[in-house]
This record gives structure tokens, C-alpha cells and sequence, in this order.
């Protein structure tokens, strides 16, 4: 009888060990810079890093008393939030509306209500283009969810002021 190779299953490798940390975003006010140093690490406007309590005892929970600091990954509902002030702001108010529409017509209600504010933070053609990176796809399975045909999305923006839409202009 001849020698088959024995066929073992490889050895599970042993998960690597929860990560103790929290991402702490840096959070400024009006007028404040947009990148700071606190407790010797670099925390940029609204950007996340994650701090380990194991290697930076106490400053998470630091950082929990401190205004100008979120801890961990979801927003603080009570937080308002300011209208927008420039272009990037103004993405930045698209990207929280957009994810929270369930139709087409919640889309083209918010983007036609935000006309003046567009105006108001200098939206250049550049950000409507970006935008409409992001909200093109929204739109596209919005209508195939809701079963409506180009044309009846078109009806949609017409009957909100919009002729054509923005970011293929």
C-alpha cells in the first residue's frame, strides 16, 4: 500500500488580545487651532486617535471631563452642532444628513434646502463635485429600494427647483 500524505488542519493561531483603548477626537471651538499637543500626542480637528489607558494612564478619562475631547467612536447626541461656516464645514453637514435619508425626496428636500447655506459657506463647484460622490450612490439604491425610474427621480429634484443635478453641471 502506498503512503498517502496525512492531511492535518493548520493550528488556529490564538486572537490577538482586546485592544483596551478608545479613540479620542480632538473637538475646537470657534477660533481655536486646528491641531493641538496634550499630554505629548498630536490631535487634529476632528480626527480620531486611539490612546491605550495601559500606555497613557488616566488620559482617557481625562479626556472624558474635557470639552474639547470625545471618547470613543459615536457622537454625543445632546452636542449640538453648529451651522456650517466654509466649504469644508459644509461637507462635513452633508456626509450627517445624507446617511440619515430613507428616501429620494428626503435628499433633494435637504439638498434644495441648503441653497443659501452653500451660498454662505462658499461652496465651489470642487465641493459639489466631491458631494456628489457621496450622494450619488445614496441616490441610486434609494430609488431602487423605493422601485422609481430615473425619470420619477428627475420629477423629484424639478419639483424642489432643482433642474439638473448639481454635481453633473
Amino acid at each position: 500500500m502506498a503512503d498517502r500524505p496525512i492531511i492535518t488542519m493548520p493550528k488556529q493561531s490564538t486572537p490577538a488580545p482586546k485592544d483596551d483603548g478608545e479613540d479620542l477626537v480632538y473637538l475646537p471651538g470657534e477660533g481655536d487651532p486646528h491641531s493641538i499637543k496634550w499630554r505629548g500626542l498630536e490631535f487634529k480637528a476632528n480626527v480620531p486617535v486611539r490612546v491605550s489607558e495601559k500606555d497613557r494612564p488616566g488620559m482617557i478619562e481625562a479626556a472624558r471631563g474635557n470639552r474639547f475631547f470625545r471618547v470613543g467612536s459615536e457622537r454625543n447626541v445632546d452636542e449640538p452642532r453648529g451651522s456650517p461656516a466654509n466649504a469644508m464645514e459644509y461637507r462635513a453637514h452633508v456626509v450627517d444628513w445624507v446617511k440619515d435619508c430613507e428616501t429620494v425626496d428626503q435628499v433633494v428636500v435637504h439638498w434644495a434646502a441648503d441653497r443659501d447655506l452653500r451660498t454662505k459657506c462658499e461652496v465651489g463647484q470642487d465641493d459639489i463635485s466631491f458631494l456628489g460622490t457621496l450622494v450619488e450612490p445614496k441616490l441610486r439604491a434609494l430609488r431602487l429600494k423605493d422601485g422609481l425610474s430615473e425619470m420619477e427621480v428627475a420629477a423629484i429634484w424639478v419639483k424642489h427647483g432643482c433642474l439638473e443635478l448639481p454635481w453633473r453641471s
